[in-house]
């Protein structure tokens, strides 16, 4: 893992980039699909400008509702492949 050490790749911001081994993205993967998107935003306005502000974000183009289920699938997704295929994940944020 000598590569995460690198500071062009890690610039201190957040946390260091981390391997998540195979049983821990299998347990990712369990915990997405295990997530309930209507219960987690039932309480976001339906308002596209309202559920933006709510959320911190001045402006937002879309809807914010419409972007965090599409993220989420897209993660789940990206995830459940991963663990069926027995492969690690490396993760930072950027």
């Amino acid at each position: 893992m000598r590569f995460l050490d690198h500071p062009e790749v890690y610039d201190g911001f957040g946390a260091p980039p981390a391997l998540l081994a195979p049983p821990v993205v299998a347990e990712v993967a369990w915990r997405l699909d295990a997530i309930d998107m209507g219960s987690l935003l039932r309480d976001l306005p339906a308002d596209a400008d309202s559920a933006a502000a709510i959320c911190g974000f001045g402006t937002f183009h879309g809807h914010l509702r419409k972007c965090l289920e599409d993220h989420v699938a897209a993660l789940t997704d990206f995830y459940r492949g991963a663990a069926r295929q027995g492969m690690a994940v490396v993760e930072w944020v950027d």
